[in-house]
This record gives C-alpha cells, structure tokens and sequence, in this order.
C-alpha cells in the first residue's frame, strides 16, 4: 500500500486542504515531484536546530512570564497550552516571525490583525475553513473572524514573499519560510525545473503549517495526559533526564540523541495516537490481497482496479504482527 505507483492518491478527498492552491498534499506524479523538489531542499539540519532552539525559547518564556512567581500551574485542558506552544513555534521557525506568550496588539498599517491572531485564529478555525463554504462565512460572528484570519494570513505570506524575494540576506534565513524561497530561487534549480509561483510558495507553506500545528499540539496533549496516567514512567523520564544533564543545565540540539527514553515517549504516544487515523487511496491496478481473519485463516481477496482503500493507521498500530 506504500507503493505511489500502485496505490496513489485518492486526491478528491485531499480537495479541501486547495485553501490557498495546490500543493504537495494535493498532488501526485510529475506535479508532487515537481513540489517535493523544492520543499525537501526547504528541510535541513539548520533548520531542525533552529526548531529546537525555538522551542525551548518559548518555554523558558513560559516559565519566566507567565507562569512566574506561582506554586501551583493548573491546566484544565491541555491543548489550550500546547497548541498556542506549536503556533508559536511554527511562527518562528517557520515563518521568522517571534510570537509572545504576551499581548501583541499593534497591528500593521493595512492589517486588522496582527500575524500573531491571524496565525492561531486560521490554526484554531482550520476546520470551519474546510467544511464551510466562502459564501456562507459571513453568517455568524465566529465564521466572519475565521474568513477574516484566512484573508490576513494570506496577506502577510504575500507581503513576506515580496519582502524577502527583494532581499539580499534572503539566503541566511534559517527558517522554513526563507528556506522555501531560496530552494526556489533560480540558482538553485536545475534547468529543467520550473519555479514555483506565488500561490504555490503560499499553498505549500500554509500546508506545512497545518501539518506541523495540529499533530504537535494534540501529540504533546496527549503524552503529557499518559505521564500524569502512568507516574512511574513519569519518574524513569525524569530521572533519565537527569543522568543525561546531571547539572541541570538547558539542554541543547546536541544532547537530542542523548534523550533516548524522551524520544521513546513521544513514539510510543503516536503509537497509541496518532495524529493521523487514515490515509485515503486508490487502486491503481486489479490487486490481490491475502489477509488472516482472527483465527489464523488465511484467505485472499481480490480488488479492482479504481476502488478506494484506507489505510487505518491505529489498527496497523496496534496489530502486534
């Protein structure tokens, strides 16, 4: 089910993730080649240590603002901290864009938001976006703000292509976002390969974007709720941490390796929950498939060419075979 060639796509079901145009999810063959190209160059080890560095930023930031002063941190629900957690490092590390944990109210001449609201509005509202149509967005107060943020993101990706593509330091741009334009730029691509345009640079990074915040948010969520369940391995976390940085230091990108049993945990919470439950695709070819009921038996069943398959992520997951 792995291979592209026999098992594509089912691109129709993939229609609504088009916001902003096509992009990597919604494409396949020579068009999903031509976007990978360029988005693969966009991922590199700079901008893996950037995501760290990042990261514990915002949380030390966490420690030292909000969370300063108190005894006791009570968290009714643990997305409304992790996933502001994963919209702001989105805005730095893919976006170049510092987001605080602090009121950001000055709003750009132009804009009636700042990129702050309209990044964890579009993020939080994704789905309204998704399921409800252009023309019935203005019907209630709730759908105005969400088209509101869409149209604002889009505004500021815009502005941020102009300003860096007339840029010279464009290059030394470590984040996602700088990484994806000068993947693009001219000198970086073979003679047969042909830039993205402007819709595209946008499409493809707000798609990055959605892939990035909604999976890290409700990840973190989720292994943070099976640490409080089980204490124990809580307690072999912490103390693997502390034999990892026995002087309590900050740790950094280089000690990542290090944290074995810190990796382990956030494997085994996509184990149990993925972020993704299927992946929709279609038979290419008349296929055979023998499969073994829950008494062993094996049979074979036949499947032809055009029908839909779904892999269920959970139950691969959880199938000890």
């Amino acid at each position: 089910v792995w291979s592209r060639g026999r098992f594509p796509k089912h691109l129709s079901q993939y229609a609504v993730l088009t916001i902003f145009g096509n992009n990597i999810i919604v494409s396949e063959g020579d068009e999903w080649k031509r976007y990978h190209k360029v988005v693969a160059r966009a991922f590199s080890e700079r901008n893996n240590r950037l995501v760290w560095n990042v990261t514990t930023q915002i949380i030390l930031e966490l420690f030292d603002t909000v969370w300063t002063g108190k005894d006791e941190v009570v968290v009714d629900h643990a997305v409304d901290l992790t996933l502001p957690m994963a919209s702001f490092v989105i805005g730095a590390a893919g976006f170049g864009r510092h987001i605080s944990w602090k009121d950001d109210s000055v709003i750009p001449p132009g804009h009636q938001l700042t990129f702050k609201d309209a990044l964890l509005t579009t993020s939080h509202d994704l789905f309204i976006k998704l399921l409800v149509p252009r023309w019935a967005m203005g019907f209630t107060k709730h759908f105005r703000r969400a088209r509101l943020a869409f149209d604002e993101l889009h505004r500021y990706l815009t502005e941020m292509i102009q300003e860096r593509k007339g840029s010279q330091l464009k290059e030394d741009g470590e984040d996602l976002f700088s990484t994806l334009l000068a993947a693009n730029s001219d000198e970086n691509l073979l003679k047969d390969e042909v830039k993205l345009n402007d819709s595209e640079l946008i499409s493809n990074i707000f798609i990055l974007m959605v892939a990035g915040h909604e999976t890290t948010g409700h990840s973190l969520a989720f292994a943070l709720a099976l640490l409080a369940l089980y204490p124990d391995k809580q307690e072999e976390l912490y103390q693997h941490i502390k034999r990892v940085l026995p002087d309590g230091r900050i740790p950094t990108y280089d000690d990542m390796p290090s944290l074995s049993y810190s990796s382990a945990v956030f494997n085994e919470t996509l184990r149990m929950f993925p972020p993704v439950c299927c992946v929709p695709k279609l038979n290419a070819e008349n296929t055979m498939f023998t499969i073994t009921d829950v008494n062993g038996t094996k049979r074979t069943v036949s499947v032809p060419q055009g029908i839909a398959l779904t892999l269920a992520v959970p139950a691969l997951h959880y199938n000890r075979k």
